[in-house]
């Protein structure tokens, strides 16, 4: 090559490589405390990078692996600094080159902490830098990755440190991290000298594929080291702590407030945050934190400046009740945890003794333990087995990795219900393999027994997991070193189906081999299926069909055994693809991964499938007892199309859960059974009329239900008494229930009815000595006329029984005269009067009374039937009896004590004769009013409308306000007389209200305003600095609401510690603050003038 050639080429590189040299920064100084969150575009253009340039002379070669700030990945917010691969995708390409990022900095002299989050993998040759780098100093990258350039490693920061609890010391190269973790040092800066923060990845591997992520940094912090004359500290001590059902975060330090924040692990922004915190802890519900993994950070204000974050990481909050067995805590009941040596495969030595041994995820003398860290890998796998298997929040590790031949269980006992169907088990194992024969080897071992700890099924309820005597197996890998094998996640599912309504235990074990050294351990979660086929939708078609993961599947077609399976569809897969064409009956055997000999099998329709209630009521009395029979006939119908139309098919599936309830006379329900099929319902022997409303699920659906309500008719039953007249001439006789009678007289009979119950029969037997013929009784009305026989029978003439009498020349029972007889019954007319009903009641009222007088006739029952929502508020009164009392009592407050809805209210009052002379009706219409409790007096000028919170749970849209029953032209949710006016004492007020989603206006009952001299609250006003300041010593917590003189609302603010500071409006004007307690129903109103 000439030495022109050479020089271009030297020339050409050389400016490649000073392209990406960058001088030293000169600008303003930095502003400290200083974040970057990489949130805000100006403050990224800032960050700049170093990559590595292009291979002119090989450009295949080149390295494409960058720095970049994007949205792929991030810890908190949406973006972050990371380095992408050739593809653009979180990651990097193998090889060996060095390429940064950085930022400069110029500082006042002095010491500053430096923090930020990072995660990375990386293999053993990879890794990520951080440095605090003199700016004058070039930043460049570069081809190889060989070596770690000077300006690197002359410049590294070295007391990196994680967050509470456990701070660790940080080496660098950092990497097998594979979750972002927060990391804090400390750097110096000198007088006059701008820095570098460098974040650099170095690749140097080759051949290795890639372990991704690469480098991946968020939310950079650089603050001052705080000292005792800044008058703040940063925040320490970070605790966290389960007190009773609160979630307690605290820490210790002094400042003028804190910043508080809560992450859940798979969230970017906070779940819980809150900002001007004057105490050192803050507690929240634990029942409102769903179960995960959760970070809460920390920052103190002094003086108008920050410190940085302070973290505590990793807190398990973990709710035992979502899950069917609690397998996390050792000490639950029907957990039994044991140790004990390993000596040989028939040997029980492990059982000897009970209890269990952590001493911490992170110990090699525990046994029994917990892993729930985010990102954390076994290290003896390279760092390729994650500790908690995607999808859960932690799992349980059962052995160590310490040589001595252990051995330890764990025993679950559970009850195998009905939503239990399938046993879900995730397992990984990591073991020494010693080369020796399978039952020497170090073992997994999973069964489930009975009480007695026998195994259920020798053959289907066990699995045994060994790493492999020689070379490698399928389904294990090779780990850090030679002779460790792991395996990954793997989930198995055992069927629980034949156990259903049995407790049996779930026993784990794991072992180092017998010979004693090597070792083995295994990781573990465990859950629970229903074991029904999942895509069986409420009402739709189903598109695909899955089962439990954990088993080999195996599909088909049980009514169309040699039709074959069509496009998309994998009769081996755990998910079956569905046509929409499909209507085939589908069955799949799943089958265990431990023995294929077992297997078991679930079915499912690919029509639409919906649950149908249906039933029957059928009177069943029995022994004098008053029941209803019932017979369940709902079931799970399907749903096709043939030319168009629906059609319904019983697929005589059952449903997976009932519901019976009886429908009350205020509309609610009272729920009686959840079984598929009822006992018989017990009901008054007076009988009953009342509606039954069945409601039936789908299984594995909570959401897909059918509902039907049944009219249910009951006849009364019970001991009951006849009479039976008879009439024959004298020397006869008449049969009556076996026996002859001749005489005249009354003859009792006792017998059963067909309930059951006794019932008298009596024979009254007439012994006619004359032929006499005696007619059907009658009965007329005191207003009719009756004729008999020529005879005129005026009802205004007669009460009570009238007997009459015609004697003709005729034969009549072959005696030797005829007398005719008819009882003839007049009937007085039903006559009641009514007392006058108030027009309105007050809602604070006890009850309404309806009193109604008989003047006349015979009443025997009344309806009060109700129009619009009376039937749900009040209920219909039906075939209630007439009582000496003459009063129908309308409670206006539950049973509860809850009052009823306020509203105006009308009904139809109808009184049942005794007899066909007619019934009365009158017609009932009044108005509950809203209690007078939901208006507070404040003060002598001035009465509000309390909150939803207080005022009974009502949202109010609308105001109208009264006085002495005439409008004020008022329209607001208070009233205010203004500055020097007062109530005048013996007056009322009234507000009509219209409640959320309604059109009517309900008065509220009279309040009477009473001389006042101050309130409990005490609230008082001054103007500080352009805020207002709203004090109130004995309010706690509560807000203040402002209003305009227009009744207008203008803001909100929470009130803490019994003041808050409120920003004066803009317009001048006259304004209302309404203070109001969280603790009581108490409002307080101040005036506020803005001049």
């Amino acid at each position: 090559m000439s030495n022109r050639l050479l020089c271009r080429v030297f020339c050409l590189v050389q400016a490649i490589v000073l392209s990406h040299v960058f001088p030293a920064w000169a600008g303003p100084v930095t502003a400290v405390p200083y974040e970057a969150t990489f949130e805000d575009a100006a403050d990224n253009a800032n960050w700049q990078f170093a990559d590595v340039p292009p291979n002119l002379f090989q450009p295949s070669n080149s390295v494409l692996t960058h720095w970049e700030v994007g949205n792929l990945t991030s810890r908190y917010g949406a973006s972050s600094l990371y380095v992408v691969d050739k593809d653009n995708n979180v990651g990097y390409d193998k090889g060996s080159y060095l390429i940064a990022a950085y930022r400069t900095y110029m500082l006042p002299a002095g010491q500053y902490n430096v923090s930020f989050d990072w995660k990375a993998v990386g293999n053993s040759s990879d890794g990520l830098y951080v440095a605090w780098v003199p700016a004058n100093q070039s930043i460049v990258g570069m081809q190889s990755g060989a070596v770690i350039p000077s300006y690197i490693q002359l410049n590294l920061i070295n007391d990196l440190r994680t967050s509470e609890p456990r701070s660790q010391a940080i080496t660098q190269p950092m990497k097998q991290n594979a979750a972002f973790k927060n990391v804090t040092g400390s750097v110096n800066v000198t007088t006059g000298v701008n820095y570098n923060l460098v974040f650099v990845w170095v690749v140097n591997n080759s051949s290795a594929d890639p372990m991704t992520p690469g480098a991946c940094i968020d939310n950079v912090q650089v603050t001052r080291v705080l000292t005792s004359s800044d008058g703040f500290e940063l925040p320490d001590n970070l605790s966290y702590a389960a007190v009773g059902n609160n979630a307690k975060f605290s820490w210790t330090g002094t400042a003028d407030s804190w910043d508080f924040e809560l992450y859940g692990s798979q969230s970017t922004d906070p779940v819980a945050a809150q900002s001007g915190l004057t105490t050192q802890e803050i507690q929240m519900g634990l029942t409102t934190l769903p179960e995960g993994i959760y970070t809460f950070r920390v920052r103190s204000w002094g003086d108008g400046e920050h410190s940085r974050w302070v973290e505590y990481t990793n807190i398990l909050i973990y709710d035992p009740a979502a899950h069917c067995l609690d397998y996390l805590n050792f000490s639950a009941p029907g957990v039994t945890c044991t140790y004990g040596d390993y000596l040989s495969e028939m040997d029980d030595a492990i059982f000897d003794n009970v209890g269990f041994i952590d001493y911490g995820y992170e110990s090699i003398e525990s046994r029994h333990t917990i892993h729930y860290v985010p990102g954390e890998t076994d290290p003896r796998t390279n760092g390729m087995l994650p500790t908690v298997p995607p999808g859960e929040i932690a799992a349980v590790r059962l052995g160590n990795w310490d040589e001595g031949g252990y051995g330890q269980s764990v025993t679950y006992t559970i009850l195998v219900t009905e939503d239990i169907g399938v046993l879900q088990v995730k397992y990984a194992v990591v073991s020494q393999s010693g080369g020796h024969e399978r039952p020497e080897q170090p073992t997994f071992y999973l069964e489930i027994l009975d009480m007695n700890n026998n195994q259920l099924s020798p053959t289907c309820g066990v699995a045994d997991f060994r790493p492999p005597t020689s070379g490698m197996a399928e389904g294990w890998h090779i780990g850090s070193e030679s002779d460790i094998y792991w395996r990954e996640w793997t989930t198995i599912g055992i069927n629980l189906q034949d156990y259903i309504g049995q407790n049996v235990k779930v026993r784990i074990r794991t072992s180092g081999c017998s010979p004693t050294a090597h070792w083995g351990y295994g990781y573990f979660t465990l859950g629970c299926s229903s074991g029904e086929i999942i895509g069986v939708t409420c009402g739709e078609k189903p598109r695909t069909l899955a089962v439990d993961p954990g088993f080999k599947y195996r599909w088909y077609k049980p009514n169309n055994p040699d039709e074959p399976f069509y496009a998309g569809q994998d009769s081996t897969a755990q998910e079956l693809y569905i046509a929409s064409n499909d209507s085939n009956l589908y069955a799949c055997d799943l089958i265990s991964l431990a023995n294929e000999e077992c297997y078991f099998t679930l079915r499912a329709s690919a029509m639409a499938r919906y649950p149908k209630a249906r039933a029957t009521f059928t009177h069943t009395p029995e022994d004098c007892i008053n029941r209803v029979s019932i017979t369940n006939n709902s079931s799970i119908f399907g749903y096709y199309f043939i030319d168009g139309r629906e059609m319904e098919v019983n697929t005589m599936d059952t449903c997976g859960s009932y519901e019976w309830s009886r429908i009350n006379d205020d509309g609610s329900s009272t729920v009686f059974s959840t079984a598929r099929y009822p006992d018989p319902l017990v009901l008054p022997n007076e009988g009953d009329t009342f509606q039954v409303q069945l409601k039936v699920g789908m299984v594995g659906d909570i959401t897909c239900f059918g509902i039907d309500t049944f009219d249910v008719y009951v006849p009364a039953i019970g001991p009951n008494e006849a009479v039976t007249e008879q009439y024959i001439c004298a020397g006869d006789s008449v049969e009556f229930e076996g026996a002859l009678y001749k005489e005249p007289g009354e003859y009792p009979i006792l017998l059963q009815n067909v309930a059951g119950c006794d019932s008298l029969l009596t024979l009254r037997l007439n012994v006619l000595q004359v032929d006499t013929v005696v007619e059907d009784p009658d009965t007329i009305c005191d207003d009719q006329v009756l004729q008999w026989r020529g005879v005129t029978i005026n009802g205004q003439d007669f009460l009570g029984d009238s007997v009459f009498y015609s004697s003709l020349q005729s034969s009549m029972l072959d005696c030797d005269s005829i007398v005719y007889v008819k009882q003839i019954t007049v009937m007085e007319n039903l006559l009641v009067a009514l007392d006058e009903i108030p027009s309105e009641v007050c809602a604070d009222d006890t009850a309404i009374i309806i009193s109604y007088h008989v003047e006349a006739g015979s009443a025997k029952q009344y309806d009060l039937v109700f129009e619009g929502e009376g039937k749900v508020t009040f209920g219909d009164i039906l075939n209630h009896p007439i009582t000496d009392e003459s009063v129908i009592v309308l409670p206006l407050r539950n049973s509860s004590g809850i009052q009823v809805e306020p509203g105006n209210y009308s009904a139809l009052l109808t009184v049942y004769n005794y007899n066909k002379c007619g019934n009365v009706q009158f017609p009932i219409e009044f108005g509950v009013l809203y209690s007078r409790h939901i208006l507070q007096q404040k003060w002598n000028d001035a009465i509000a409308i309390k909150n939803a919170q207080y005022n009974g749970g009502y949202d109010f849209v609308s105001y109208r306000w009264y006085r002495n029953g005439e409008p004020i032209n008022e329209y607001g949710p208070y009233l205010y007389l203004g500055e020097g006016n007062e109530f005048v004492w013996g007056d009322y007020y009234q507000v009509g209200l219209v409640c959320a989603g309604k059109t009517e206006e309900i008065l509220t009952c009279p309040l009477y305003p009473e001389p006042k001299e101050s309130g409990s609250m005490q609230p008082s006003l001054a103007n500080v600095g352009g805020m207002w300041k709203v004090s109130a010593p004995n309010l706690g917590t509560g807000e203040a609401l402002v209003w305009s003189s227009m009744g207008l609302p203008l803001g909100k603010w929470s009130i803490q510690n019994g003041e808050v500071y409120i920003p004066q409006p803009e317009r001048q004007g006259v304004y209302i603050i309404e203070v109001r307690s969280f603790t009581n129903a108490e409002v307080s109103v101040l005036k506020a003038v803005v001049d």
